[in-house]
């Protein structure tokens, strides 16, 4: 009996042991999982410390196959694939200096060259400081950007397009032999499976409310920019000024998206105004098609700002819909496979080109030209869209774009 009761007590000994060991190595695993060591790399040689700070939001990493959130001070590694959602962002920071700050609804992939972290924008936007060492790529790394040592870039990325905007110093791309200076932006365009590069002035109105403050926060770290705190301060003023505006005068309130699906009893549905204008015809008459004078309201407005309920998830695109529908007035469309969206071509018969060969359909947001389609826009309660008419410098006419 007594041997029975040792070997029983050596057992549990035993298997406590063995817990205590597992336990151990867990944590281990997962330490070194999230980033416990940045020397640990596939080639096999020491990098610098690559650490998230500033997370608002949620934000995810994936790691070999693996996904969990992100954290501030997690360390980075080779690999690495950063993604942030809704309205949150998230900043890289090595050896002290915050040098990539991504805006919400981004995916950034890490790599290595020579040493050097490496990071590819997949989607969203990223504003880098080229006073943290980091290869810079996009365009599923068809294009890389090379920036000067005082370069303030802001990159976006989207399904068949791209823009590099220059906020300071200068930048080239690789692959489509782009170079670009301070006040200067890059439009990358996928056409026949290759990238191609258009040069022009950047738009104020090019910069997310998002961008702004990430552009204020490296002026206070000490770089340089094409506009000043001050000036990105009263952009983001102005914003607010004419969202608020645009709110008070709204009328139509009845109009909702259609996608309800009931919800709970006393819930307030969100709401967001929309205007469509095509104000900018009426300076170009003589570029219209003949037969379409009808189609132009005399003061350019075709829908005066109006109110659009509609449930958590609805884009632009479903508003805009909504809101036609109502209103009785006619829109086409068609889904485009590259950009992943649905494209409008034709608000109350006034289609693309129908007034010179840069003519077309714009929205914005907030005072805020997004870089993608309106079907992949999700709304916020409160929101302001305007459909604008642009007739000449695909969009410079209106504020949005290139100048």
């Amino acid at each position: 009996m007594a041997n029975v009761k040792a070997k029983k007590r050596a057992f549990n000994l035993i298997m406590v042991v063995a817990a205590i060991v597992i336990v151990i190595g867990g944590v281990m695993a997962v330490n070194n999982f999230k980033g416990g060591s940045s020397s640990d790399t596939a080639s096999g040689y020491e990098m610098p410390a690559l650490t998230t700070t500033e997370k608002s939001g949620n934000a995810n990493i994936v790691r070999a196959g693996l996904g969990y959130a992100l954290d501030n001070d997690d360390l980075l590694q080779p690999g690495d694939q950063l993604e942030t959602l809704t309205k949150s962002s998230i900043a890289l920071t090595q050896d002290g200096v915050t040098g990539l700050r991504m805006g919400a609804r981004s995916t950034v992939v890490l790599g290595d060259e020579g040493g050097k972290y490496t990071a590819s924008l997949k989607g969203g936007t990223a504003l880098a400081w080229a006073k943290m060492p980091l290869g810079l790529s996009l365009c599923d790394n068809s294009v890389a950007a090379t920036p000067s040592d005082d370069a303030l870039l802001l990159l976006s990325q989207e399904d068949g397009s791209a823009t590099v905007t220059v906020l300071n110093g200068s930048v080239s791309l690789s692959g489509v032999n782009a170079k670009a200076d301070a006040g200067s932006a890059i439009s990358l365009l996928k056409k026949d499976g290759a990238w191609a590069a258009t040069v022009g002035e950047f738009s104020e109105n090019s910069l997310s409310n998002d961008s702004i403050a990430a552009a204020k926060s490296f002026i206070a770290a000490g770089a340089a920019c094409v506009l000043s705190a001050d000036e990105l301060t009263k952009i983001a003023d102005d914003r607010a000024a004419q969202h608020a505006a645009a709110q008070q005068q709204a009328v139509n309130p009845g109009y909702s998206s259609g996608s309800s699906t009931g919800g709970n009893s006393g819930t307030k549905q969100p709401t967001c105004t929309i205007e469509i204008r095509c104000d900018t015809i009426l300076n170009n008459m003589a570029d219209l098609t003949p037969g379409k004078e009808g189609n132009v309201p005399a003061n350019g407005t075709i829908l005066a700002t109006s109110t659009v309920a509609f449930n958590e998830g609805d884009t632009v695109f479903e508003v805009l819909v909504a809101a036609c529908r109502a209103a009785e007035i006619q829109m086409e469309y068609t889904f485009s496979a590259l950009y992943g969206s649905n494209y409008i071509e034709g608000i109350n018969n006034l289609y693309e080109f129908d007034c010179g060969e840069e003519s077309g359909w714009m929205y914005k947001v907030n005072g805020w030209f997004p870089n993608y389609g309106c079907s992949k826009y999700e709304l916020s309660d409160g929101d302001v869209i305007v459909w604008c008419y642009t007739c000449k410098g695909l969009g410079a006419d209106v504020g949005g774009g290139m100048q």
